[in-house]
């Protein structure tokens, strides 16, 4: 989102601390969106650009989720694959989605999730999924960093272990999503395979971001288009440290 490579000027980052709860802080995004973070997390451009990928509904922001027919609705129930501080969950609720459930696996964003949507999950709105998707169920290392909590990601001889679940699972005798929100550094594939019985009957809207890796997109459209959706655009491309293009974004229906 860089203005000089855009030719444009992003809004100007506004990150205001309001309050200090022990290991964790309140922040304020813009003058109005509220969300809970570690405390060694401070108001970083990087930190502002992630809000910005998410609320900022720009033509060029690539990485926006809701666009080529990808909307919310009442009836909408969201589920936020890799939730991590809740920007979309946010926005989900703001859009007037009946539940979001988010699934996030770092233990320190679960307590931030639990704090920033207190009053939701007692309306039972939100649910908190402490957890990791993949193809398969079980446990997995995993490394997470207090200072960046858009690090956190599969180290296999970290001490920490989380448990990993499939998106089928989540959804045995419980409410199936009707829209998916997809960003699992790398991860997205795996996590697909995991959905291929809610994807292949239920089809619910998905974005996904396809740029972590550079045969990301390829496989994951294939996937999908092998599942039964037929409406499978892209959006945008990057490099991002490999000579191979590839698309940000990908939307599925």
């Amino acid at each position: 989102m860089h203005p000089g490579t855009w030719r444009i000027r992003p809004p100007v980052q506004d990150i205001e601390v309001l309050e200090t709860r022990g290991s964790i802080h309140l922040l304020c995004f813009a003058g109005k969106h509220e969300f809970w973070f570690p405390r060694m997390m401070t108001g970083s451009p990087e930190l502002w650009s992630e809000y910005l990928v998410v609320f900022w509904p720009h033509r060029r922001n690539a990485h926006y989720y809701l666009r080529h027919g990808i909307q919310i609705d009442s009836a909408d129930v969201v589920l936020d694959c890799g939730a991590c501080e809740g920007f979309f969950t946010r926005l989900a609720l703001d859009a007037g989605a009946r539940k979001v459930i988010c699934v996030e696996p770092s233990q320190l964003m679960v307590q931030c999730l639990h704090a920033t949507f207190e009053a939701e999950i007692g309306e039972g709105r939100v649910v908190i999924v402490p957890a990791a998707l993949s193809s398969l169920s079980g446990e997995a290392g995993f490394a997470a960093d207090d200072r960046d909590a858009f690090s956190g990601h599969f180290q296999t001889d970290s001490l920490q272990r989380v448990k990993l679940t499939t998106i089928d699972q989540l959804c045995e005798g419980g409410d199936k999503p009707t829209l998916i929100k997809m960003d699992l550094e790398g991860s997205e594939y795996e996590a697909l395979r995991g959905a291929t019985s809610l994807c292949s009957t239920c089809h619910p809207k998905l974005a996904i971001t396809t740029y972590h890796f550079a045969w990301d997109h390829a496989a994951i459209s294939s996937l999908l288009c092998g599942l039964g959706y037929r409406n499978v655009p892209a959006s945008a491309a990057t490099l991002r440290g490999s000579p191979v293009p590839r698309p940000v974004m990908l939307y599925a229906w």
